[in-house]
């Protein structure tokens, strides 16, 4: 989602500020951030109203570009980037794993999913993950992670 928005204020407003100078601009800065903060909590409120993250977890996750006296622009940008089903609410049960990604909506299953720890670039990082299908011997694959069907 991407929003952009202008400040078109009347010619003596404009004329005022040019007269203040570097003053003036600092203002406009300092407005410009203020309105930036405020957009940024309420682009981090929409994104829970929609997904069962934690508030620090999502406010990690939003990149903030503050506007300075040369740029005066405030921009604050999400990467695309996966989330581990470890950070939505979840129950490991004994047939598989409830998983409640959208806020209103009902959980997903994972069927036969467990919970595990795997090394990720030293790092240790807790994940659900479901077994393969079993190939033709009779055993199973080597399990996988991915979302709820």
């Amino acid at each position: 989602m991407r929003f952009n928005g202008e400040v078109v204020g009347q010619r003596e407003a404009r004329q005022f500020l040019k007269k203040l100078g570097k003053v003036g601009q600092q203002a406009i800065v300092r407005a410009t951030n203020n309105a930036g903060r405020r957009a940024t909590t309420l682009s981090n409120r929409e994104i829970r109203e929609q997904v069962n993250l934690k508030a620090g977890y999502v406010r990690e996750r939003l990149k903030v570009t503050k506007a300075t006296r040369q740029r005066v622009e405030f921009v604050i940008t999400a990467n695309k980037r996966g989330v581990l089903m470890t950070r939505y609410p979840y129950r490991i049960l004994k047939s598989g794993a409830r998983v409640r990604i959208k806020k209103g909506g009902a959980a997903g299953f994972i069927e036969d999913g467990f919970e595990t720890v795997l090394n990720a670039g030293g790092r240790r990082v807790k994940v659900i993950a479901a077994p393969g299908d079993r190939d033709s011997s009779g055993r199973r694959k080597r399990y996988r992670t991915g979302s709820p069907t």
